[in-house]
């Protein structure tokens, strides 16, 4: 007995936010199973491209977090490929531009990495997405640091961290200050 479209969505939308459950606990390869499951029950019948897109989306987030960089861009280009011709879905767009940023910022694509970052963080400053802005700024600092140009790398990472004080992301901030410890040496006395 074949099981209804819309139950098959909504056994599809559990996995995905249980993979987003998994992602906020660092438990990685759980949420890559609930969303390797998600797709193929997207998969089997006829799906929006919003939610295979979001699937694809965290997948690639998945990747860029366990550092396997290479691995998220195809997950990034088949979001991007989906979400081209839906209106109304410019935030998730800028996502998958920042997730394929960074996948790039660390694949040595330094030029297409500023492009897609710039493209997320102009799409989230639009949206006043504050976090998202943050996220982009930093890796916007950590590029320039990559290309020799500390002024830009220095002012994007002041900004970021700036930006996570305002939201009491902790995390952020620290991350952000050993990123500029190694920017800027302490004075010698």
């Amino acid at each position: 007995m074949k099981v209804p479209q819309h139950q098959t969505h909504r056994k599809a939308r559990a996995r995905l936010r249980l993979a987003r459950e998994r992602i906020a606990r660092a438990d990685y390869n759980s949420a890559i199973a609930f969303l390797r499951s998600a797709l193929k029950q997207l998969e089997r019948d006829p799906a929006s491209p919003l939610d295979r897109a979001q699937c694809y989306l965290e997948l690639a987030r998945c990747h860029n977090l366990q550092g396997e960089h290479a691995s998220a861009i195809p997950y990034c280009q088949w979001a991007m490929n989906l979400l081209q011709h839906e209106w109304n879905a410019s935030l998730i767009q800028a996502e998958a531009k920042l997730q394929m940023g960074i996948s790039l910022l660390y694949t040595g694509d330094v030029r297409k990495a500023q492009r897609y970052l710039a493209g997320a963080y102009q799409t989230f400053e639009a949206h006043n997405q504050w976090m998202k802005m943050a996220l982009c700024a930093e890796h916007i600092g950590i590029l320039a640091k990559q290309q020799q140009q500390m002024v830009r790398a220095i002012n994007a990472l002041h900004y970021a961290r700036r930006l996570y004080r305002y939201l009491e992301d902790l995390d952020g901030v620290h991350r952000i200050e050993n990123q500029l410890r190694e920017l800027i040496p302490e004075e010698q006395e």
